[in-house]
């Protein structure tokens, strides 16, 4: 399969999941005539088709704000969209939490739509809605010696770690706590591809990279110095 294939059927799955399976809601997110959004699905040896270049395949990256790469199948399963499942969740927690004041023994930490909003969260353009938040009690914070301060909230995809923590799942992670130990879930980055996996330590400066859905996920090795750890996940929870 080539590059070209790989970008027509990740377009595909924007389509079904962002657009209501609609060419013309597609065409109209993208700000694109409706017959070459078309021509861009089409497949291979039929009539007009047009191959989602380069230059397509970042300007369609940027209208549903994925990662550079997410196209072109380098980003991994886990970043895999579910949108409206995400924006059931996010839309849930934001009513709720909107209707009813913080009690005494609360405190609210924001919530991100995704990994890569929460690690960018101080640039404008990722900037988490004040009125969405995630709730959390003083005294179970206290018991998990956590300081809210230091707590990031976002929404994982994929199928990578299920079925442990399922695809849409909203997670929380401390961010003063990244110290390994075996076994445990951090959040991580290397270079632009952020994730949540298992890690464990390896000699000579190695870290294991594991997913709890490993038939579809192998293990991998990466130098320690490659892997930025983000924090440990503490919570997490998800809408079936």
């Amino acid at each position: 399969m080539d590059k070209y294939e790989i970008r027509r059927l990740n377009l595909l799955k924007l389509m079904q999941t962002y657009c209501n399976n609609s060419i013309k809601n597609l065409a109209n997110q993208l700000g694109k005539d409706h017959s070459y959004v078309s021509r861009l699905l089409y497949e291979d040896g039929k009539k007009y088709k047009k191959n989602i270049a380069d230059r397509a395949t970042t300007d369609i990256e940027h209208a549903f704000d994925l990662p550079r790469g997410w196209l072109d199948g380098l980003s991994s399963n886990d970043q895999l969209i579910a949108k409206s499942l995400s924006d059931q969740q996010a839309n849930t927690t934001e009513q709720l939490q909107n209707e009813m004041p913080l009690g005494k023994d609360e405190v609210a930490v924001p919530f991100y739509k995704s990994i890569e909003s929460a690690v960018k969260k101080d640039t404008a353009h990722h900037k988490a809605d004040p009125h969405s938040f995630i709730r959390f009690s003083r005294s179970f914070l206290r018991t998990k010696s956590i300081q809210h301060a230091n707590i990031l909230c976002f929404s994982v995809y994929g199928d990578s770690m299920e079925p442990r923590i399922p695809n849409g799942a909203t997670v929380a992670i401390d961010t003063a706590n990244k110290a390994i130990i075996d076994g445990d879930i951090y959040a991580i980055c290397q270079g632009e591809l952020c994730r949540i996996k298992r890690l464990y330590r390896m000699p000579h400066n190695k870290i294991r990279i594991n997913s709890y859905n490993s038939m579809n996920n192998p293990d991998e090795i990466d130098d320690r110095k490659n892997v930025q750890i983000l924090g440990r996940v503490f919570y997490f929870s998800a809408v079936l």
